[in-house]
């Protein structure tokens, strides 16, 4: 018991519990004597700080009494805020600040995810909370009684929409950030261009854009064009033209443009094309300083102005030799020029000056405003010139003859090297034996060739062998060969066989050549001599990693194409039951050639279901057959290569009779992988007997968003056999790595025996295929993943049957056809599906997923109307935003009430009201 005190003339005793740090307090009448107990209130509550006031005791020891409060929002007379416990308040003028609740409890920032609490207003009479979502661009507004109680709640809003921007107007708030309260409409200028250098009496071409940037609509109005000096508008610029533009709604806009003479009585030098939006004020803005733009132009006189293009000569040169050299004299200026000389000069550099040497010079013809004319000149590398690099400059008027509106611009050079007679030996032609085994034989050759201009004398080839592409102190000396004298272009082969050592090491090495290896050549280029050919050398891996002598040997033979295939494992497989089981041994090795896939090249589809034979699989066990181990009977390895490359153990598969299940047969079905066309289509997809709507529906979806999942989803085997690829998942979270399972062209068609009406039951199928456009896809797909069930990684049987992919939703289907994660959106999480990814869709949320690349599939209610088959899934394939409607397909591929071939049309509103699960993935 902490205080007693007489408060707005009632008695009361306070109370606090230390151990919750909690308060409460007791009423008493005027004797004192127990009345009533008040809630329970924790320390930084607003109530138990309205207490602290009332006690005057500092209750929750932050060394002050009653609340301190901040303000989130000022404007006007009602403003929101925070006490230091972060409970909100509304304050009136001067009064003292109310507590806002929600049913009773005070709210406080941040108690709602996501939602931020921005203002409080009294608006038309009715207080009013307004708060905002900025994760989904949303607002929303809360309407209190006279005390800040909650009493409901309007819709959500978003942030641009009518009823947001007004929403605006009424907190004063500017909720979308566009910097606007409330709906206006701003004109301004984008995308302006000018013509940026013109002649006095030339063209100017001139154009803009008139952008709304406002939230509201403005009407016509006048984009108008002016000349000025600088790049504000005053009365000293002068007008040059105006033109209309149209109504704008919200963030469009309209192109204008214009082409005008530039004036000669406008002066030259720079200037500025000013664009005026709403150039005669016709249109109300939320910005009128904002309307104006400009382009910069530079306006010239005319004059001529010759400059060097395109000029080239011979880059590389020996004393002496020929140099050719050749360039245009170009007239860039828009006046003509009066006939000139182009002039030739060497230099060090790039700059004329008085050290350079004259070459020689040409004449240059009158040129009119935008003419040319090409020079070329050969002349001779004189030795007292020098070598090296050297630069050949190019001048236009080289004499001065021409006034120019440049004069700054007449050179251009172009690189050339000079280099003194010296021949350059290299090596061409290099080969080597490409794989080698430790102790076997290597053969070498290449050429030595002279590219330089001068004759070489005798030298040596060198042969080292190296860990990398550069010769250095770590590579090995393998042998040398003589060359004799080389004239310019002329070259020797050499060609040598040596051992390979076992000190050299394996992996890939570099055979390296080298010309002149010792040196005894001076050369133009001594940093040229080496070349390298590539070598993989091997140890004897089967030896040292293979014990059983016929699989050693079988697959040395098999890989020996560098690739270990499909029927290659089938053989390796077969020769490890010899003598009518697997030993310890045997299958020791064949687990060493899985763990070694890489490096015989096997395809992953061969290496995973090798890898269920060898190092076992849950469905093994499942099936009956059970897994491989030492000791295994030749039968279990006929079983597993059955179940996982022949597919022979095939799903099983039933009907049902007046309760009575009956065995169907299966046989042998022909017929194209995806029919005569080579096409796949959604609407191939025809589902039979087994309720699986949301498998096949998935394969729709897939078809229909990711055509290349399904066309790469089958490997035909040639054999009259498939692998398929599928992948496992849990609750839509698709594993990361491929699986895969093996079907034959076997297919239940007819039921073996009697139905209870006597009548035999013949071609009756699950998923349908035929011999024509359709083709064995769908059904082959459907048969695969009953095998696949029995791995446990599908929904939820765990049998190979066509039983155990009955029931189910298509955000765990469709993952295990495309590997891509799904996840489902209602308006409630499902104890049986586990966590939702989010609401029931929009129909502009629906259309944006489509356009997304997204598979999308819906769920029915157990009794829809319009003729839509209740629990049952449908592919979604269109959603409009202009119409309101979407387009559908019944897997069934029927026509009934409101379904051509499977087709339906479907409003929004009737879709919401009959499906309440949208699948994507």
């Amino acid at each position: 018991t902490l205080a007693v005190e007489t408060v707005s003339g009632q008695n009361r005793v306070l109370w606090k519990d230390t151990i919750n740090n909690t308060i409460s307090v007791w009423q008493a009448d005027s004797n004192w004597n127990y009345l009533s107990t008040s809630a329970v209130s924790k320390l930084n509550s607003p109530d138990a700080l309205t207490q602290e006031s009332n006690f005057g005791l500092d209750l929750n020891g932050d060394g002050k009494l009653g609340n301190t409060f901040s303000s989130i929002e000022s404007l006007g007379n009602t403003k929101l805020l925070r006490d230091t416990g972060n409970f909100l308040y509304v304050q009136v003028g001067t009064n003292t600040p109310i507590s806002i609740k929600y049913n009773g409890q005070a709210i406080y920032t941040n108690m709602y995810a996501g939602w931020q609490t921005l203002a409080v207003e009294m608006v038309g009479g009715q207080n009013q909370v307004l708060w905002k979502n900025a994760g989904t661009n949303s607002a929303l507004v809360w309407t209190m009684d006279s005390n800040w109680n909650y009493l409901y709640s309007g819709s959500t809003l978003a942030l641009n929409s009518t009823d947001a921007l007004a929403q605006e107007s009424n907190f004063n708030f500017d909720l979308n950030g566009d910097g606007i309260i409330g709906s206006f409409a701003d004109l301004v200028i984008t995308g302006q261009t000018a013509t940026s250098t013109v002649t006095v009496g030339g063209s100017v071409s001139v154009g803009a854009y008139t952008k709304n940037n406002g939230n509201a609509s403005a009407g016509y109005s006048y984009v108008r064009y002016w000349l000025s000096n600088d790049t504000t508008l005053d009365s000293s610029d002068t007008s040059i033209d105006y033109q209309y533009v149209g109504a704008l709604n919200s963030g469009s806009s309209q192109y204008n443009s214009l082409n005008f003479t530039y004036n000669s009585s406008w002066g030259t030098g720079t200037k500025y094309i000013l664009f005026q939006a709403d150039g005669f004020s016709y249109v109300s803005e939320s910005n009128e300083s904002n309307n104006l733009a400009y382009a910069t132009i530079f306006v010239t006189s005319p004059s001529p102005d010759l400059v060097i293009t395109g000029q080239t000569a011979t880059n590389s040169v020996t004393v002496g030799g020929n140099v050719s050299i050749g360039a245009y004299t170009r007239n860039n200026g828009n006046a003509s020029a009066s006939s000139n000389y182009v002039r030739y000069w060497l230099s060090n550099d790039t700059t004329l000056d008085n050290s350079d040497t004259f070459i020689n010079w040409q004449s240059v013809n009158s040129l009119s405003a935008g003419s040319s004319q090409y020079n070329s000149l050969n002349f001779t590398y004189n030795s007292s010139w020098g070598t090296g690099t050297k630069y050949i400059l190019f001048q236009a008027d080289g004499y001065g003859n021409v006034t120019e509106s440049n004069e700054s611009n007449n050179l251009a050079y172009a690189t050339i090297f000079v280099a003194s007679p010296s021949p350059d030996l290299v090596i061409t032609g290099q080969t080597a034996t490409s794989t080698v085994t430790v102790g076997g034989s290597v053969s070498v050759g290449a050429s030595t060739k002279n590219n330089g201009n001068a004759s070489a004398g005798y030298s040596y080839v060198r042969y080292w062998l190296s860990n990398d592409t550069i010769l250095d102190g770590n590579d090995t000396s393998i042998n040398y060969q003589y060359v004799g004298a080389l004239n310019t272009g002329s070259s020797q082969y050499n060609s040598l066989n040596f051992t390979y050592n076992s000190s050299w090491g394996t992996g890939t090495k570099y055979i390296l050549f080298q010309a002149d290896g010792f040196n005894y050549v001076t050369e133009s280029n001594e940093s040229n001599n080496v070349a390298y050919s590539t070598i993989f050398v091997s140890s004897d891996w089967y030896a040292q990693n293979l014990s059983d002598t016929g699989i050693r040997e079988l697959t040395r033979s098999l890989a020996a194409d560098g690739n270990l295939n499909r029927n290659d494992m089938i053989a390796i497989f077969s020769d490890a039951k010899d003598n009518g089981i697997v030993d310890a041994n045997e299958l020791t090795d064949l687990r060493t050639i899985l763990s070694n896939s890489s490096r015989f090249g096997m395809a992953d589809y061969v290496k995973v279901l090798s890898n269920k034979i060898a190092n076992g699989n849950v469905a093994n066990e499942r099936s009956g057959i059970g897994n491989l181990y030492g000791g295994s009977s030749a039968t279990t390895m006929e079983n597993l290569v059955g179940k996982w490359f022949l597919g022979t153990d095939r799903p099983t598969a039933v009907v049902s009779d007046n309760g009575v299940r009956h065995m169907m047969n299966y046989t042998y079905t022909n017929g194209t992988l995806f029919g005569t066309d080579n096409t796949v289509s959604y609407t191939d997809i025809k589902q039979g007997f087994v309720g699986d709507c949301w498998f096949v529906a998935s394969l729709a979806a897939n078809a229909l968003k990711r055509l290349s999942k399904i066309m790469d989803m089958f490997i035909d085997n040639s054999d009259g056999t498939f692998t398929v690829r599928l992948y496992g998942q849990t609750n839509g979270d698709a594993l990361l790595d491929a699986d895969y399972v093996t079907v034959n062209r076997d297919l239940p068609t007819n039921v073996a025996g009697y139905g209870s009406d006597g009548v035999f039951y013949t071609d009756q199928r699950y998923a349908y295929y035929d011999n024509n456009s359709v083709g064995l896809w769908v059904a082959l797909a459907e048969k695969a993943y009953a095998q696949f069930a029995e791995q446990g990684i599908t929904q939820r049987a765990t049998a190979n049957s066509y039983e155990s992919i009955e029931g189910g939703w298509g955000y765990r289907g469709m993952p295990s056809i495309s590997g891509v994660d799904g996840g489902y959106y209602a308006d409630t999480s499902y104890s049986n599906l586990g966590s939702r990814a989010g609401v029931f869709m929009s129909l502009s949320t629906i259309a944006n997923t489509l356009s997304s690349g997204s598979a999308m599939t819906a769920d029915t209610i157990p009794e829809p109307s319009n003729g839509i088959v209740g629990s049952h899934e449908y592919v979604i394939i269109n959603a409009n935003t202009s119409t309101g409607m979407l387009t559908l397909y019944n897997p069934w591929a029927a026509t009934q009430t409101g379904e051509a071939n499977g087709i339906r049309t479907i409003s929004y509103n009737d879709f919401r009201n009959n499906f309440n699960i949208i699948n994507v993935a």
